[in-house]
């Protein structure tokens, strides 16, 4: 899934700092406008293809645990190939072996996101802001009489020194 990790779970932009970007005084739209900020932050980190963190514990803590975790999806994989390989029926084997192939290819990936995570700074969070004030501002896929957008030019252009290429 392209989800936020559980390390990646603690925000990188506040709900106070989202609402004075939208210049939003009350609390009404609070639940909306979290839902906006999970949005835009899974967004940022996907356009960036690594971990991006709140701090540098969060950073430290994803970093410290991947070599478990990918050990982990290691021994998970062995297994898998093994029971792949007691299967009679050749259908069942090649759908076996391609399902661990695909989740010990996830966990490679989350490892390298990991190693190769940052900690959120300003260029990062204005990326985030901006793409929470598109989804706030645009609560509709298509608005009558108003021309079609996507995601707001400015925020790849942030985002886009950050990515990893791999």
């Amino acid at each position: 899934p392209q989800g936020r990790t559980r390390e990646q779970a603690m925000s990188f932009v506040t709900l106070a700092e989202a609402k004075a970007h939208l210049r939003v005084y009350g609390n009404d739209d609070d639940a909306l406008i979290g839902i906006y900020i999970a949005a835009a932050e899974n967004s940022a980190v996907a356009i960036v293809d690594r971990g991006v963190y709140a701090d540098d514990a969060a950073k430290e803590a994803a970093i410290d645990a991947a070599p478990g975790a990918l050990a982990d999806a290691t021994v998970a994989y062995a297994a898998s190939i093994t029971a792949a390989h007691e299967l009679a029926d050749a259908c069942d084997k090649a759908a076996a072996i391609k399902a661990a192939n695909a989740s010990y290819i996830r966990a490679q990936v989350a490892f390298r996101k990991a190693t190769d995570g940052i900690v959120a700074d300003d260029i990062i969070k204005a990326a985030t802001l901006l793409i929470i004030g598109h989804l706030y501002e645009n609560r509709e896929d298509v608005v009558a009489g108003q021309a079609l957008s996507k995601l707001p030019n400015g925020a790849e252009w942030l985002l886009n020194a950050y990515k990893v290429y791999a």
